[in-house]
């Protein structure tokens, strides 16, 4: 076989890839969400655990009953 039917011809511009663009609004919307997410389950753990209670503090009560 001839070399001159054995060459390939490719074209100068590179092939993108074909799959749907990615619409970058909708990621940073995603994004956001997830975070939120994100920082709505640490919240509630560290509720849980008890961290974001207020410290219990005695109260005196001074009493002036006689019986």
């Amino acid at each position: 076989m001839p070399s001159e039917t054995l060459q390939l011809f490719y074209s100068t511009r590179p092939r993108r890839n074909r799959r749907r663009p990615k619409h970058p609004a909708l990621w940073a919307c995603a994004r956001v969400v997830l975070w939120v997410v994100a920082v709505g389950i640490v919240i509630t753990i560290l509720y849980k655990l008890g961290v974001f209670q207020e410290p219990q503090r005695p109260v005196y009560v001074a009493a002036a009953f006689v019986l």
